[in-house]
């Protein structure tokens, strides 16, 4: 686990702070890190970030999107897995920690808060003794509250809506209350995510609508964070641009409105027309990702719920193992064998299929004269590298012979990718029976010559 400082920006438009972690998880909250308040305080949170949140040193209870009403001092500690340590084993990944921290003071000068290390605020009575009364001359007192927090607006813009805090909101019933979650639940809105985006089911066109803060929209076929066995289209847009990464390096193949059908890991960065050039855009931009899966993989480990969707069930070799593997964050792979796995939302489930192979393939060569001989113990391999001397002289093939002298490396893939290496030498070596078959023929031809040699000074003497 990595301390983190968290990056604070405001956006106009919205009258949001967004807090941001290593660029890898944003939340939302309608006031700044480290201020006072004396209004109720909303955070969205995104799906997939682990958060806990003390009050005055003791742990709550956190929902997000729901008012925090009760004075005190806040510390909201977010864990987030860097995005491009997500693939990598549990023990592998590095975990980012970073805070967020507020007091919700209703009443003006109550003197004897101080301000701790950790961002909380304790008591004179919870931490010191009247000699440390004595000695703070000058106890801080809150005689001036900050100018009035901005709430999250009841109506952002056409498209997006986003929890609403008044003082209206607050006298309002419970009734009035879960009918507003329900209308928000109907709505499937998940506006203030990791990615900088909110996406939308759109029943009309049957696809995903993806909202950018500046209220820019693109559609595509999945929601964002999408684990899936389908082919994926991100459709044109008006005035954006994408950049695409596959597995970490610039993908090429990628066009608007055409399916993307190769297996990988993919990052879609969303570029407003004339935002900032390529080579500034990544990790900044607001991203789409998901991953394209087919057949055996070796490197799962956590995989979060997509936006708007949650894994709700999974069967490992044929055994439903989804309160051991499923948690509220999404689904954890464990150990190798066959999947299914099946998300669902509100309009509909999918199911996922794959199988999780972190064997390394087997195999054997076998060194005879001037060759060398592969042989192969397991039935799912999928290419090889010839090396000669460090330099590649066959590749994207199976190896099952190598001829001629040598120093030889074969790696060998399977079709989940994991890697088995072999280095070996061959000699070249001369076979004894055509060496004496040889020595045999420039005999006879020597006999031959001499005996023709001989007949020839016979017939000049006569």
């Amino acid at each position: 686990v990595e301390d983190s400082g968290m990056a604070e920006s405001y956006h106009e438009n919205y009258k949001i702070y967004e807090e941001q972690l290593n660029d890898d998880c944003s939340i939302f909250t309608n006031l700044a890190n480290g201020s006072v308040t004396n209004r109720p305080v909303i955070i969205d949170v995104p799906d997939g970030v682990d958060i806990t949140l003390k009050k005055d040193g003791n742990e709550v209870s956190f929902k997000s999107r729901q008012p925090i009403t009760d004075q005190g001092s806040y510390v909201l500690t977010t864990y987030v897995i860097a995005a491009d340590q997500e693939e990598l084993p549990f023990s592998e990944q590095t975990v980012s920690r970073g805070k967020y921290r507020f007091r919700i003071q209703y009443e003006i000068g109550i003197a004897g808060y101080e301000a701790s290390d950790n961002g909380g605020f304790y008591s004179d009575e919870e931490e010191s003794t009247e000699e440390a009364t004595e000695e703070s001359s000058e106890e801080p007192v809150f005689d001036e509250l900050p100018t009035e927090p901005i709430t999250f607006e009841e109506e952002v813009s056409e498209n997006i809506i986003i929890d609403g805090s008044t003082e209206e909101a607050e006298e309002e019933s419970t009734e009035e209350a879960e009918e507003t979650e329900v209308n928000k639940s109907d709505l499937n809105i998940s506006f203030l995510s990791t990615n900088g985006m909110s996406g939308i089911y759109d029943e009309m066109s049957g696809f995903y609508k993806n909202t950018l803060l500046s209220g820019a929209e693109f559609f595509t076929n999945i929601s964002n964070g999408m684990f899936t066995n389908e082919p994926v289209m991100i459709q044109e847009a008006e005035n954006l641009d994408y950049i695409v990464y596959k597995d970490g390096e610039t993908y090429e193949g990628f066009k608007p409105g055409q399916y993307i059908q190769d297996p990988g890991s993919y990052v879609v960065y969303v570029k407003e027309s004339g935002e900032v050039s390529e080579n500034q855009a990544a990790k900044r931009l607001p991203k789409f990702f998901f991953r394209i899966i087919n057949g055996e993989v070796n490197n799962l480990g956590f995989v979060n719920n997509p936006e708007l969707m949650k894994f709700t069930s999974v069967v490992h070799d044929g055994v439903d193992e989804s309160e051991k593997l499923i948690n509220e964050n999404g689904l954890r792979i464990i150990d190798d064998g066959s999947y299914e796995a099946t998300l669902s939302s509100d309009y509909g489930t999918t199911t996922v299929y794959f199988t999780m192979d972190t064997m390394q393939p087997f195999f054997n060569v076998t060194i005879k004269p001037n060759i060398a001989e592969v042989s192969y113990m397991t039935d799912d391999v999928s290419y090889c590298t010839l090396y000669k001397n460090d330099e590649i002289v066959e590749s994207g093939t199976v190896i099952s012979e190598v001829n001629g002298s040598g120093n030889y490396k074969l790696d060998v893939y399977d079709r989940a990718g994991n890697l088995s290496t072999s280095t070996f030498k061959v000699n070249y070596r001369i076979n004894a029976g055509a060496v004496v078959a040889i020595i045999l023929i420039l005999g006879i031809v020597g006999v031959l010559i001499f005996y023709l040699i001989r007949i020839r000074k016979k017939v000049k003497v006569r």
